[in-house]
């Protein structure tokens, strides 16, 4: 149980340090009235006033948005080139101790498991000590309390894995706004 405890206080951990960072750095990526604006801006040529609202804001998008404006005046594939960095760099800050929590997710049912097998072991050692099937009681207890770190670990996992897949849609989503917002302004720059 002990290995079981270290593992969920790691989970909880990381569950809650990526659950505050895309509720308070990435949030706003979506906002469509935002992107809106900084179109407009740009088509009245007021770049520099597109770059300071951008700063306002450090989510991925605004952040894409702002290298294509900063560097508005080089060509169209090293404005990609740019992009591809800013994007390679985000997507690091997004993805940072997710490997951690798809591994807790992973092997914490492995964990209970490996607990419920020595517990089975310990009961079928102390029926053996106790004359055999003689004392069914004591066979049931063991199994029972073995029984607890599958349990254990299966609780662990769960909320764990759903976070997982939740991180996961939502950087897969920013990346997905990352590449149209980049595309959108690269075909403005023409």
């Amino acid at each position: 149980m002990y290995p079981l405890l270290i593992v969920s206080i790691i989970g909880l951990a990381v569950m809650i340090e990526r659950i505050i960072f895309f509720s308070t750095v990435e949030r706003g990526n979506f906002n469509h009235y935002f992107q809106k604006h900084i179109e407009e801006l740009m088509k009245k040529g007021d770049i520099k006033a597109a770059i300071e609202m951008c700063k306002n804001k450090n989510n991925s998008v605004a952040v894409t948005i702002r290298a294509i404006l900063e560097n508005y005046d080089r060509d169209r594939t090293s404005l990609q080139d740019l992009i591809q960095e800013v994007a390679t760099t985000r997507i690091g800050m997004m993805d940072k101790l997710m490997w951690l929590l798809g591994i807790i997710a992973s092997v914490s049912p492995l964990l209970g498991l490996l607990g419920t097998v020595c517990g089975i072991i310990v009961a079928f050692q102390s029926m053996a000590i106790e004359n055999g099937l003689g004392k069914p009681e004591l066979m049931a207890k063991g199994i029972g309390e073995a029984l607890i770190t599958t349990a254990a670990g299966l609780i662990i996992a769960i909320p764990c894995m759903i976070v997982y897949r939740y991180l996961e849609n939502q950087i897969d989503n920013v990346i997905s706004e990352m590449e149209k917002v980049s595309l959108r302004f690269l075909n403005i720059h023409k």
